[in-house]
């Protein structure tokens, strides 16, 4: 008896360390430390709801917070005009981009963030990586992140226990394929619901090698309401038009009624179909959901001018997202060139000016002309990057529209025709050498503002870096994707360089 009272003051202090550490895990951790096996039973992977970064939630049964708690609600109290939910799976060695992209979502305080940290390599994600004012992050596990895919799967179909178990292991099953998140992308909105106020009225996806450019200018908020799906698109002037909804960046109607037609695709009409039937592609948000959502008329969509297509474009937190178009005639001895300091100083004035003059127009304006036209299944003649019997496309009659233009096609009503319009362009001309300003878009270089440029091409070059640090709200990004790429001050001064990759080194 008297060793027990010797030793037991140290077994107590040894004690001490473990409960703190624990008390400390009950209100700050973001997800369980013992991982449920792979392949675990529904009761098995039953784990308690994850945490917003540093905020405790309360825990609730269903996918929504409880309206009777006195806990705040995990997400804005005030229903933000967009909620883009972004799954983001951290590696060891994080992503150059990753600190723009924040950069530039935080110059919209239109848009809110739902960051989603997949923990899918088990690195942990218990630190936040935005630190921006209109982004909230939540760190799931492995289990956490499919479970409440399973949540919302079995709500829907009634599923029971066995049903539940066969969901669970076929999402553990099917988990390596879905490279890029994409499985689900279009009910986002619903499996992170307790983290979305019911009263957004849009929400969207987005990839992070992105930059997005100024929502105020270039998102057409005065027709969003009205349609089911919003498609960001390249601004195609050819004779057949691709539609889907792009991986990095698409938006739906907050609606439970998207979501149903959503559920009738043959994948997800119940449980055993979701079991049995072959499963869709890594980039199923392009191709299979893309395919169904464009050819089922209980869908409305519109498909906008968004997405920068230019080998030259420049990018700004505080300014917005530009391509400059008609590169080859760009006189690179001419002041406005970015090769001159102060051609790159009248730049950085060209889009402060844009800022400052714009004005609000409508989307759809008195010039614009619009006609209907018949989409097309498995027909598209030109190159996709999936299986071609998924494409749909339409052929353009431009002898009932101009050629040029920002170009925007919808169905604008359930069971509705499909339509085809073009708008007048709203271009920025460079100054020519001689002071005139006659503007042909063929004979001289111009700016075209956008709502976002992806890092497509670019980031795979051997020339490829970024600064540390985000580029800031009055400096720009300056990219030819070809070559290189520089980080200008306000003044034109460049203050970040990659080096200009000679154009016969380019393979």
């Amino acid at each position: 008896m008297l060793r027990w009272r010797q030793i037991a003051p140290l077994i107590l202090l040894a004690l001490i360390p473990l409960y703190l550490s624990g008390l400390h895990q009950q209100v700050f951790s973001l997800y369980p430390t013992t991982e449920v096996p792979f392949n675990a039973t529904s009761e098995e992977a039953t784990i308690r709801p994850s945490r917003v970064l540093g905020k405790p939630i309360t825990e609730h049964s269903s996918l929504r917070p409880s309206e009777s708690s006195t806990t705040p609600p995990p997400y804005p109290t005030q229903a933000p005009s967009i909620t883009i939910i972004a799954v983001w799976t951290r590696r060891e060695k994080p992503v150059v981009y990753l600190e723009n992209f924040f950069a530039s979502v935080a110059a919209n305080p239109q848009v809110d963030l739902l960051f989603v940290n997949y923990d899918r390599h088990q690195v942990g994600c218990d630190q936040p990586l935005s630190h921006i004012p209109n982004a909230r992050e939540i760190c799931l596990s492995n289990e956490e992140y499919w479970t409440l895919h399973a949540d919302f799967l079995c709500n829907r179909w009634k599923c029971d226990e066995h049903e539940r178990e066969v969901v669970l292991a076929k999402l553990y099953e099917r988990a390596p394929g879905d490279h890029v998140n994409s499985f689900f992308r279009p009910f986002r909105s619903t499996v992170f619901a307790k983290w979305v106020n019911p009263d957004t009225p849009i929400w969207g996806w987005c990839d992070m090698d992105t930059m997005l450019g100024n929502f105020e200018r270039n998102f057409p908020w005065d027709v969003a309401k009205d349609f089911d799906i919003l498609a960001p698109s390249l601004p195609i002037h050819g004779d057949n038009i691709l539609l889907f909804t792009p991986g990095h960046l698409a938006f739906f109607r907050n609606s439970p009624d998207v979501v149903d037609q959503f559920m009738t695709f043959p994948n997800l009409v119940n449980a055993d179909a979701f079991a049995t039937l072959p499963w869709i592609g890594s980039d199923s948000e392009e191709v299979e959901y893309s395919n169904f959502a464009f050819l089922n008329t209980n869908l409305t969509f519109l498909r906008f001018h968004a997405l920068v297509p230019s080998r030259f474009h420049l990018a700004s937190p505080g300014r917005g997202v530009y391509g400059l178009e008609n590169g080859p005639k760009w006189d690179l001895s001419l002041p406005t060139s970015p090769t001159s300091g102060d051609g790159r100083a009248a730049i950085n004035t060209i889009l402060d000016q844009r800022g400052h003059e714009w004005k609000q127009t409508p989307t759809f304006s008195k010039k614009g002309r619009e006609y209907v036209v018949e989409l097309r299944e498995g027909l598209f003649p030109e190159f996709v990057w999936f299986p071609k019997h998924f494409a749909v496309d339409f052929v353009p009659d431009y002898t009932q529209i101009p050629r040029a233009g920002k170009r925007y096609a919808m169905r604008r009503a359930k069971n509705g025709p499909v339509t085809d319009r073009m708008e007048p362009d709203d271009v920025i001309v460079l100054p020519p050498k001689d002071g005139s300003m006659d503007f042909d878009r063929y004979n001289r270089p111009f700016f075209v503002e956008f709502l976002y440029v992806h890092f497509q091409v670019e980031k795979y070059a051997k020339w490829w870096d970024l600064p540390q640090r985000a580029v800031g709200t009055d400096q720009v990004l300056f990219t030819d994707k070809d070559r290189g790429l520089q980080v200008w001050d306000s003044n034109g001064q460049i203050i970040f360089d990659t080096g200009m990759v000679d154009e016969n080194e380019v393979p």
